[in-house]
């Protein structure tokens, strides 16, 4: 099987024609880099022609078929995001007059914060990448089936536009365009609620650490983290003060609303800005926070500066954070400097 690429003058519309055996079996037509839709051919025999939001929209009502419901919300975003905006979905619901919605996800871990949430709201996993839907979808305008609606709240064009002011130096607050998108009221929200089964997974970490401990989390998706020599030695220096130390990464064993529950007794979260710090927002006394830039991220999404991802994510701006909260933007202060500045903070509340 092999692909021929046809490009109009303008290089974000072309055509791509897909070949078999020598015999032409589907030819995608692109217009702005979005598929609009595709011929089929049947031994190189023109068949049909399919509009790809159309035959997505198709897929998802097969999909779900067996499920009851009138409205359906993608949610195929980070754990920070979905952390976030569900603390709002009840005035989404309420705003588009959702009487039995359900949940649609692409990563596991988004069951688990449904599950915090809207415990009774039946949350679907499916690894399908809906290219088209997300590429062309609106945050407050739905994809209409005869049956069912299906809302993406978080999709190209929300990304593309916050992307767009931080690439430009611009001051534009994650949290603010998520309430500015989607038309939420950013002083309502709800709490999550742990369940037992995740009490239960944190405590087990909890009885083998010590009374006084921190957690730290070195990584993030969008950006790097410092040396090792840097975690290595705050390591030493935490330890030098009798406290024990949980590491946060895929390997700790814990799932994320048990990661929450741990984190309210710990004494300190530390880690590289992340959905982790997301998750511990109004749960330790003390939050210490490492910006860095934001690396090249896919095909559409170029470096931000420290600076500006330190400007448009912090969280201190949401009033609902609790506790003593320093960021600090690591290509400003250097790995020794930050490290003194962290040994200082943690000193302040033993």
């Amino acid at each position: 099987m092999w692909k021929f690429i046809y490009y109009s003058q303008k290089s974000d519309n072309y055509k791509e024609t897909v070949y078999l055996s020598g015999l032409k079996v589907k030819k995608h037509y692109y217009e702005n880099a979005v598929e609009r839709f595709e011929k089929s051919y049947f031994w190189g025999i023109f068949r049909r022609t399919s509009d790809s939001i159309t035959k997505e929209l198709e897929q998802l009502e097969f999909k779900l078929k067996k499920y009851k419901f009138d409205d359906a919300y993608y949610l195929g975003s980070a754990s920070g995001e979905t952390f976030f905006i569900m603390q709002y979905f009840n005035q989404l619901f309420k705003k588009n007059n959702s009487q039995k919605p359900i949940f649609i996800t692409s990563h596991k871990y988004t069951e688990d914060i449904v599950q915090m949430f809207f415990p009774d709201i039946r949350c679907v996993y499916d690894d399908t990448y809906y290219r088209s839907l997300w590429l062309n979808a609106n945050s407050n305008d739905p994809f209409i089936t005869n049956n069912h609606r299906y809302f993406f709240p978080f999709n190209r064009q929300y990304f593309t536009y916050l992307e767009e002011k931080h690439i430009k130096g611009e001051t534009y607050h994650f949290f603010d365009r998520m309430v500015d998108s989607l038309k939420l009221n950013g002083n309502k929200k709800i709490l999550p609620a742990i369940g037992e089964d995740f009490k239960a997974k944190a405590q087990n970490v909890r009885e083998q650490l010590s009374k006084n401990f921190v957690i730290i989390s070195k990584y993030a998706n969008s950006n790097g983290s410092m040396t090792d020599w840097f975690w290595k030695e705050l390591e030493k220096r935490l330890k030098d003060l009798g406290l024990d130390i949980f590491y946060n990464d895929k390997n700790c064993g814990l799932d994320l609303p048990s990661y929450r529950h741990l984190a309210e007794s710990a004494k300190a979260v530390i880690g590289v800005r992340s959905g982790a710090i997301d998750w511990a927002i109004n749960t330790s006394p003390l939050k210490i926070i490492y910006y860095l830039p934001f690396r090249q991220r896919g095909d559409v999404f170029p470096p931000v500066k420290s600076e500006y991802v330190k400007q448009n994510f912090s969280i201190k701006p949401m009033s609902h954070c609790g506790g003593d909260i320093w960021e600090y933007d690591v290509c400003e202060y250097g790995e020794y400097r930050l490290l003194d500045e962290t040994i200082k903070n943690i000193k302040a509340i033993l």
